[in-house]
């Protein structure tokens, strides 16, 4: 098995070796945001996100021209720097994905999901998983019944 990615968690989570940031909520270099909830938004020099993510960002928050943004479709291949990333619905709302990222060089291989849901909800894809070396999720405080569904 290759070594893991290496991740650390210091004011939020960073991938030192591909110099990208996931779900952080303060502008950085390069970022990939889970999905348009307003927790897991700010305005970054390079954004990546899915389609529906980007245009509900346009559409919520005002995004214009403030930085770029890279809509990723959901399933394919990107070959990025190194680096191949994957956006999986994540299931969570319409938009939600989860990143898979994998390191061309040895394969290793990583899945980061911002919130999530397993079931089958009304207004978004169905979650998708893939085999992944290291599994980050970052879930902040759901409560049982809360109705956050």
């Amino acid at each position: 098995m290759p070594p893991l990615i290496t991740v650390t968690h210091r004011h939020g989570i960073y991938l030192p070796e591909a110099d990208l940031w996931l779900d952080p909520h303060f502008g950085v270099k390069r970022a990939f945001i889970s999905h348009a909830h307003s927790d897991h938004v700010a305005r970054h020099e390079l954004t990546f996100c899915s389609e529906v993510t980007r245009d509900l960002m346009k559409t919520r928050y005002g995004f214009k021209n403030e930085g770029e943004v890279r809509a990723l479709p959901l399933r394919d291949v990107i070959e990025w720097e190194g680096w191949e990333l994957r956006l999986l619905p994540a299931g969570h709302i319409i938009g939600s994905a989860m990143l898979h990222l994998t390191r061309k060089a040895d394969g290793a291989t990583l899945l980061y999901s911002g919130d999530y849901k397993l079931r089958q909800g009304l207004s978004s894809e169905r979650c998708e998983l893939l085999h992944a070396d290291t599994l980050i999720m970052e879930c902040a405080g759901a409560e049982v019944g809360a109705g956050d569904d």
